[in-house]
């Protein structure tokens, strides 16, 4: 049987041996901590660690890197963490919160966008697990890692903006995206159970190396002049060897030549404080082929600040570089193809514009808005409001004709107002833009100017009209110079006969004042006869400009001893730099007969009061001549009103000759006279002079 003194003995021996195993085994937890610190760097990750009941949190340097800070600007508080959220992901991270604190939740991990330093965001995976005690089964503590996904986020961001042409394309580098993701989320889920038994000091070498074999990304190690100590499987499957063959290769001995000099130059460059470098090259792959592998280098330096070793996670990003090269050639050709469509429309002289259905502008080309004044806010107002009115449904049953027959272009003349007032006629094609489902979308409508011709054909039409009413004046005028001249000839023939058969010296001397009366008035038929003739014989003269106030003026000046004696007033608001290209003469007699007339007719009972103004309208030069006096009857006279020979009033002095030379005159210079009148109020002669361009 033992004595106390053996029994302590014995103890103090067991427990000294056991302290010796803790001590042995603390010192491997050290070193696999050591390893996992190492791991952690290299992979280039931060993390956290929450105190539920303190609310306080322990962050790595990496962590407060990542976002721009320091450490020591990072209040050790979860609130200071919640403050860097971005607005859309608070909400969501604040029921993530709460589920921890409840224990209802075992472990997540998150996408989230933080606010660095400079105030912009940054995409970081968020990744974290919850600790329960093992007496209460309450949440005590959580763990967690970042890392930095921006750049992912960012290419994943361009990539959803190609164009429809890519989307095979997007369809496969979604699926790579896709295995990319579940890659990282094997590793990020790896490095989670590596750094949470960090903590606990409960991780073995050999897990950790299960964890760098099995996940998807390449793991290197290699010495200052890229000799290389270690390589895991997946890069050894895909460069088609085994990772016992790759140790003691140099990078160059499977990266392509060219790529080498620019490795070599990032390595020259590596510092203590400056120790990371990103970079891209090829390798060749088990296939034969050249795959792209973007590579996170960090370099490892001793205490005297000497590289040491290289620490590299690579990802393959073969697909990934052929999508981009492919969208980048796309985008290239597309934003070529777009110039050269731009330039050929800006540059054609044709209008070019799309209307959506409700038949709102969506595009409008250069010409378009060099013609008709509009800018860009055009865009998106309803197209109908630029459209004359009378010209509205003949849009509307065209754009009705394309979405029925989308096939088929429709043509329609419109007139457009500019945005000044002004209006282009312009032949148009209208033709459906059908979408993916085969429904019309768009309205391509494409159309030239044709402005010129229709005035063109107007002033042709007018021109017409002016030579059906010159025909039958003409008949008219071949009437009066068959019957009157006719008539005075005769009289003039019986009257000598008379003469010569009177014996009466007192007869004859009546018949001979009788014979020169009659021979005045055959001079005055065929003095007016030659005025009519001369008309058309001095279209070939050429045009003045004559101040149209000024000439007005002057025709008063004439009558001014009339204006005196009826005491007329006379408002004269022609604009001072009104100007019109007329023959001379013309303009004289046009004022002369409408401001004498408007004297000679006036009401017997109030003094003359005559207006003269003008204005422009469209292609012509208005001048309006309104008076009080005895007006027209023009329900019996408007058919007759502007024909030879013609009084309404009785006037003795009146011929019928004034009115009936001053349309011929306005006529001729190719413009038009209308007249508004009522008996015992007045009349109102507008004469339309036409300027031609």
């Amino acid at each position: 049987m033992l004595t106390v003194n053996e029994e302590l003995s014995a103890t103090s021996e067991e427990l000294r041996t056991s302290l010796e195993e803790l001590q042995a085994a603390r010192l491997e937890l050290e070193i696999q901590k050591d390893r996992l610190e190492l791991i952690i760097e290299a992979a280039n990750l931060g993390t956290w660690d929450w105190d539920m009941a303190t609310d306080y949190t322990e962050y790595n340097e990496r962590w407060a890197t990542m976002l721009g800070y320091r450490l020591d600007e990072i209040p050790f508080q979860a609130q200071g963490f919640t403050d860097l959220l971005h607005p859309e992901d608070a909400a969501r991270f604040a029921l993530i919160f709460e589920q921890e604190k409840k224990g209802e939740l075992l472990a997540f991990q998150e996408e989230i966008r933080l606010r660095t330093k400079s105030g912009e965001w940054k995409w970081i995976l968020d990744t974290g697990k919850v600790f329960f005690d093992a007496h209460t089964q309450r949440p005590y503590r959580a763990l967690g890692i970042h890392q930095d996904i921006d750049a992912r986020k960012n290419a994943e961001a361009l990539i959803l903006r190609q164009n429809q042409e890519l989307r095979l394309a997007k369809e496969e580098l979604k699926t790579s995206n896709e295995k990319l993701l579940a890659s990282l989320s094997e590793l990020t889920a790896a490095q989670n159970l590596l750094q949470i038994q960090k903590e606990a000091l409960e991780i073995s070498e050999e897990k950790y190396r299960i964890v760098v074999e099995t996940q998807a990304d390449f793991v290197l190690l290699s010495e200052p002049n890229t000799r290389i100590t270690f390589a895991n499987q997946p890069l050894a499957r895909a460069l088609g060897t085994t990772t016992e063959a790759i140790y003691g290769l140099l990078w160059k001995d499977f990266a392509k030549p060219e790529d080498i000099v620019g490795i070599e130059q990032n390595i020259a460059q590596l510092s203590p404080e400056n120790n990371l470098f990103i970079w891209e090259n090829r390798d060749r792959r088990a296939n034969g082929e050249w795959g792209w592998t973007q590579w996170l280098n960090q370099g490892i330096f001793n205490e005297e600040g000497k590289l040491t070793q290289l620490q590299s996670i690579g990802r393959d990003i073969t697909a990934l570089r052929a999508v981009q090269e492919a969208l980048l050639q796309s985008e290239k050709e597309a934003r070529l193809l777009a110039r050269q469509y731009q330039s050929i429309l800006d540059s054609q002289a044709v209008y070019v514009i799309k209307t959506d259905i409700e038949g709102r502008y969506t595009y409008i080309n250069d010409y378009f808005r060099q013609c008709f004044g509009y800018q860009s806010f055009l865009i998106g107002q309803p197209s109908l409001e630029t459209i004359v009115e009378s010209d509205r449904q003949a849009c509307i049953d065209t754009v009705i004709l394309c979405i029925e027959k989308p096939e088929l272009p429709h043509e329609v003349i419109l007139c457009k107002l500019t945005e000044t007032g002004e209006i282009k006629a312009g032949k148009w094609e209208f033709k459906g833009v059908l979408d993916e489902q085969g429904q019309v979308s768009e309205i391509l409508c494409v159309g030239f100017d044709i402005t010129a011709q229709v005035e063109a054909l107007a002033h042709t039409q007018r021109l017409l009209d002016i030579s059906s009413e010159q025909n039958t004046r003409l008949k008219s005028f071949t009437y009066i110079v068959s019957h009157n001249i006719r008539s005075h000839a005769a009289n003039i023939s019986g009257l000598l006969q008379l003469m010569l058969d009177s014996q009466e010296e007192n007869e004859k001397q009546t018949y001979l004042e009788m014979l020169r009366s009659s021979a005045n008035q055959l001079e005055e038929t065929i003095f007016n006869l030659n005025e009519i003739l001369s008309i058309n014989e001095n279209l070939s003269k050429p045009r003045h400009k004559k101040n149209l106030r000024a000439e007005v003026f002057k025709t008063l000046e004439i009558l001014s001893g009339a204006i005196l004696q009826h005491e007329a007033q006379i408002e004269v608001q022609v604009p001072e730099e009104l100007s019109l290209a007329v023959i001379s003469a013309y303009l004289d007699s046009i004022l002369l007969n409408l401001l004498s007339n408007a004297l000679k007719y006036r009401h017997p009972q109030r003094p003359p009061h005559i207006i003269v103004n003008a204005y422009q309208e469209g292609p012509y030069t208005v001048l309006q001549v309104q008076d009080n006096g005895l007006g027209i009857d023009l329900e019996r006279h408007r058919d007759k009103l502007f024909g030879m020979y013609k009084t309404f009033h009785g006037n003795e002095d009146a011929r019928g000759f004034g009115l009936f030379i001053t349309k011929t005159q306005v006529e001729a210079l190719g413009g038009r006279i209308e007249v508004e009148s009522e008996t015992g109020n007045g009349s109102l002669f507008k004469v339309y002079f036409y300027e031609e361009n």
